[in-house]
């Protein structure tokens, strides 16, 4: 028994081909296929038949409806709406322009921030250094300084 069962990653899919002359019922669509939302292979299966049961009745009737010399009924998985995106106004665009300048201000001012930290961790740290590079150098002339006095005394 065929079960049109397919995995795409791990979730498994319904895929059915819609024969040539049953077509035009299904505003010319060449197969039906959904997910069946499911990573399992059993369930898969079990939702497949499902599936399988619920194409044949519409082939049935797309052919019955042929036959009969009727029009296609529409298919109601192929009248779902579809989104489409409308043109937007010009205020609307407008509106995008300023948000999308506001996200850059705003990334750029961040950037900024974090440039200045930057900067000032490093001036922090290089005082830091010059602080404690005058410290050893007051204490070696301090040094200096005890010997010579040392000196000075043991020459008088």
């Amino acid at each position: 028994m065929c079960t049109y069962l397919s995995r795409r990653g791990a979730t498994y899919y319904f895929r059915r081909v819609i024969p040539e002359d049953l077509r035009p019922a299904f505003d010319d669509r060449a197969e039906f296929i959904w997910s069946l939302a499911t990573k399992d292979r059993n369930e898969g299966k079990r939702r497949a038949q499902q599936a399988t049961v619920e194409t044949n009745k519409r082939l049935e009737d797309a052919r019955a409806r042929i036959i009969a010399g009727e029009p296609p009924a529409s298919d109601p998985v192929a009248d779902k709406p579809r989104r489409r995106k409308r043109p937007l106004s010009p205020q609307e665009r407008e509106d995008q322009r300023q948000l999308r300048e506001m996200m850059e201000r705003s990334q750029y001012s961040n950037m900024l921030a974090n440039e200045r930290d930057a900067v000032r961790r490093e001036n922090e740290e290089q005082y830091s250094r010059y602080n404690e590079r005058q410290q050893l150098a007051e204490a070696k002339q301090a040094g200096r300084e005890e010997v010579e006095a040392e000196n000075r005394l043991a020459r008088q």
